[in-house]
């Protein structure tokens, strides 16, 4: 037992004697040589660290442990390593060409050049090996000749070298003799396997060659003997991505960005993997942090372009393919990314300049063509609609549905010549669908029923199983109010295709024109039923019901549409007819108000504003749409009217013009607006300027007659401004056109004419008050009883018209009517009670009435209203002083007065004789 107990004794004893032994360094040294030998990589670092731990000066551990990094392609740990062996003064011979390949990998170039110094003591083999780096370092900082000398040096040294081939191989590269440098290296490669950066330049030489699957393999292969390298993951990755090995690509990136997250190569690969991938946020995020970066920034700008397109983000694809769009080629499909990008922001005017030289090649792009003019065309962009509509008819494509195409859209443009082209689609392919349908809509349009109701019944013969043919059948009907007719032709329609919603819808239409409400209550609710989206369904079924539940059809259909824009109208229209306008405006509030909205709920928003009076949010919304459709002519109109009621006609003139200056250059009606503007305010100059202008041909021949008139009028050329107002009243007898005539009858001299044409007018246009008014004043001097008639009517219809009130009181008060003249002079007075004249008709009827001291406060009032400056009121004044004795006032007013014509002064020194 004791024996036994011995000898566990000193087995430990043993055991922890050889635990107290010490590593020197040359034992670590050998350990690393010997699990380096077997490419036991992680443990020779180990040993290799724990020699240096013993010694920190060992420039054989240094050295030994860059080498290993280098082997690697760890160029950060290869260098820190190398430099101390430099720096302990490590002889060994293959120190400055490896310090020289690890500054190469971590693309310090001024390192490897700024070893030559230290390379001239190296023999041949290493300093050959140095000059193939010095070779592709000198490549790299753009000195080219020094290049081809290092490369000279290296051959002339050992020219069998494959570190000197290579270094021809680079040079023959730098000279894109790319079938050479390819020979070279691979020669190189023959007399020492695996040198990386020969692998390296097979890649290169590869990519040069645009044979990407080739390069990638090399890197691969590089990749293999340099696992830590960094730069051949950006390599592996932006090779991958052009073999459309994405997800392999995206592997490599993947290593990067997590180290690097701002990596240019990385993101740029990382976006484009995303994008092939269909997976377009990811995409536009690394596209747009490449961006950042000058690195493949058009390519950059395309992804992300691209993908803000397909998740409808157009702000940020027409910022980024607007950056590159003058780099693309015609054809380019990022064009008509970028043009339909513009189309929804509102950039209308520069669409046709973004496609320049566009020409479609193929049916997908004369449908893009003619999709995007159409969409122009139904904005009010109908200038750019043409332009790019033209591309379409010019296209050399020849097909039938090409030139069904060309057709419609001629058509839509109000160019007949479109018929011919339907006629020749259908003629190349008799099946074309709806290009007969189309041939009879535009005859139903130009009133040829026959040719219309012909094109549908032979339709209908060779399509019996479809309702179309019945439904034009029906529609010329209706166009020609055959409602029987119609409605027979409807039943078929049914019969063919029940519940079809053309059918439905227009049915009902009909049985409301033919008075049979029940009937069409009960095919409205039918249509509802089957199709409760249907916009004229629910048009219909309001139309008719006007209730609550008709109206809570709508909003639903409203509420859940996902282009609120094609109910809104409706939906708008019936608020205001249930009188809810905070409800119409609530439902506006909804909505993205830009150049898509339509029409009507910009009028309806307006007419709402109206009923509640809201002047400045009238004008707010119309300088809002005219901002947001500039090719909407209606705002413009409006905004004008809008500035000329509030007095404002310069600014109302500011409006037009700047419509003029934009996309209505060239509307007539437009110039119309501002030819009245400037007659209205009496500039005959600036109105011929613009009639000089304007294209005198399209207008109407009467219209063009009264501006003639008008201006000759401004100009007192009353002869033929007579002649030209004649012609302008026979063709458009308005109110305005009247009085003009009247007035240029009456200033040439002939009052009979003007009174004649005056009364003839207001036999057929009773209420036209302007012109009353004028025949009223014509005569007051022909006959006051005449004078009075004409203004009592007037006061009939405008019973707050002072004008008319004042202008009876004098006339009555000349008749010496005086109970009429209190009345009607006090009623003025009530009214306006601020207007001198008021008051001093006021104060002589009163005096008249024999109240002569209420009679001069009256007076005293239009006196001093006027501030002494009318002579008429103070000579009145003075007699009303007089009247109640007052001399030494009268006398001191009267001394005021500076009277001009024959009467005044009569008065005056009848005046002066009685003080």
């Amino acid at each position: 037992m004791l024996n036994k107990k011995a000898a566990i004794s000193l087995a430990v004893m043993v055991a922890l004697a050889g635990c107290g032994e010490t590593l020197t360094v040359e034992d670590h040294l050998a350990q690393a040589k010997q699990y380096q030998s077997e490419n036991k990589l992680k443990e020779t670092e180990i040993a290799l660290k724990n020699a240096i731990q013993l010694d920190m000066k060992n420039p054989q551990a240094r050295f030994s442990l860059g080498k290993l990094y280098l082997s690697q392609g760890e160029s950060a740990g290869a260098i820190k390593e190398l430099e101390k062996a430099q720096s302990l003064k490590f002889t060994g011979r293959d120190l400055v060409p490896s310090l020289a390949r690890a500054y190469l990998i971590a693309d310090d170039n001024e390192g490897v050049i700024g070893l030559s110094e230290a390379s001239t003591a190296l023999p041949d083999e290493q300093q050959v090996e140095y000059l193939s780096y010095k070779t592709l370092a000198l490549i790299k900082t753009q000195q080219p000749d020094l290049a081809k000398q290092a490369a000279k040096e290296a051959d002339k040294r050992l020219p069998a070298n494959p570190y000197a081939i290579l270094a021809n191989a680079y040079v023959a590269m730098l000279d894109e003799e790319l079938d050479r440098a390819s020979a070279l290296v691979n020669k190189s490669l023959n007399l020492t396997a695996d040198i990386p950066e020969a692998v390296m330049l097979q890649g290169q030489i590869a990519i040069a060659k645009a044979d990407y699957e080739t390069a990638a393999q090399h890197f691969e292969q590089y990749l293999a003997l340099q696992p830590q390298s960094k730069l051949v993951y950006l390599l592996l990755a932006d090779t991958l991505v052009k073999t459309d090995r994405y997800l392999e690509a995206e592997r490599y990136a993947d290593l990067i960005l997590s180290a690097m997250s701002q990596q240019p190569v990385a993101n740029y690969v990382k976006s484009l993997v995303r994008f092939a991938e269909k997976d377009y946020e990811e995409a536009l995020k690394y596209a747009e942090v490449g961006l950042n970066s000058q690195y493949m920034k058009p390519h950059l700008r395309l992804v992300a372009g691209a993908s803000a397109f397909y998740l409808a983000k157009y702000e940020q694809a027409n910022l980024h393919l607007g950056a590159i769009v003058h780099q693309l080629i015609p054809e380019h499909s990022a064009r008509k990314m970028y043009a339909v990008s513009q189309f929804h922001l509102g950039a209308i005017e520069n669409i046709t300049d973004s496609l320049q030289g566009y020409t479609p090649v193929s049916e997908k792009d004369q449908e893009f063509l003619s999709s995007l003019s159409f969409s122009l065309f139904s904005m009010g962009a109908k200038e750019e609609a043409k332009i790019i509509a033209q591309r379409v008819a010019d296209s050399e494509l020849s097909s039938a549905k090409s030139s069904g195409r060309k057709g419609l859209l001629k058509l839509l443009m109000d160019d007949f010549s479109g018929v011919d082209d339907l006629k020749t689609a259908l003629e190349k392919n008799p099946d074309l669908i709806g290009a007969e349908l189309a041939l009879a809509y535009v005859a139903l349009d130009r009133e040829n029923y026959e040719e219309a109701a012909d094109i549908a019944r032979q339709w209908q013969e060779k399509n019996p199983e479809k309702a179309d043919g019945y439904n034009m059948l029906a529609a010329v009907h209706i166009r020609q109010n055959e409602f029987e007719q119609a409605h027979d032709m409807l039943k078929k329609s049914l019969d063919v295709v029940p519940n079809n919603a053309f059918a439905l819808t227009e049915i009902t239409s009909v049985l409301m024109k033919l008075d049979k409400k029940a009937d069409a209550e009960k095919i409205a609710q039918q249509a509802i039923q089957e199709h409760p989206n249907n916009l004229k369904a629910l048009h219909n079924n309001y139309a008719l019901k006007r209730n609550a539940e008709a109206l809570a059809a709508i909003k639903m259909a409203f509420e859940a549409a996902e282009n609120k824009n094609t109910y809104a109208p409706l939906y708008m229209q019936a608020l205001l007819d249930a009188d809810d306008i905070q409800a119409l405006l609530n439902v506006a509030d909804k909505l993205t108000l830009d150049f898509k909205t339509p029409k009507k709920v910009w009028q309806l928003q307006i007419f709402a504003y109206h009923k509640l009076k809201k002047g400045a949010k009238i004008k707010a919304t119309l300088d809002k749409w005219i901002t947001a459709n500039p090719y909407h002519v209606e705002p413009v109109f409006l905004l004008a009217d809008y500035y000329v009621k509030a007095k404002d006609a310069g600014r109302a003139l500011t409006v037009i013009n700047n419509a003029l200056a934009g996309p209505h250059e060239n509307n007539t009606n437009v110039q119309l607006v501002k030819m009245q503007l400037l007659l209205d305010n009496r500039d005959a100059a600036l109105a011929k300027r613009l009639l000089n202008e304007m294209d005198t041909d399209a207008l109407n021949e009467n219209l063009l007659a009264g501006i003639h008139g008008r201006i000759a009028l401004l100009d007192n050329k009353l002869p033929e401004a007579v002649k030209g107002l004649t012609k302008y009243y026979k063709g458009y007898p308005s109110s305005q056109n009247a009085v003009l005539l009247a007035i240029a009858r009456s200033r040439s001299g002939d009052q009979e004419k003007a009174i004649a044409g005056l009364e003839k007018h207001l036999e057929t246009h009773e209420n036209d008050l302007p012109a009353r008014n004028l025949l009223a004043n014509y005569y007051v001097k022909q006959s006051s009883s005449k004078a009075i008639a004409q203004y009592e009517q007037l006061v009939s219809k405008q019973p707050l018209n002072v004008v008319a009130l004042n202008n009876l009181a004098w006339l009555s008060l000349e008749n010496n009517q005086l109970d009429k003249a209190e009345t009607y002079a006090k009623k003025a007075y009530e009214l306006a009670p601020n207007v001198p004249n008021i008051a001093d008709t006021y104060a002589k009827v009163l005096w008249a009435s024999g109240d002569k001291r209420e009679a001069l406060n009256k007076s005293k009032e239009a006196y001093d209203l006027s501030k002494g400056q009318d002579v008429d009121i103070s000579l009145n004044y003075v007699e009303h002083l007089l009247e109640n004795s007052r001399k030494n006032e009268a006398k001191s007013v009267l001394l005021k007065v500076k009277p001009v014509t024959e009467a005044q002064k009569t008065k005056t020194t009848e005046l002066l004789n009685k003080i």
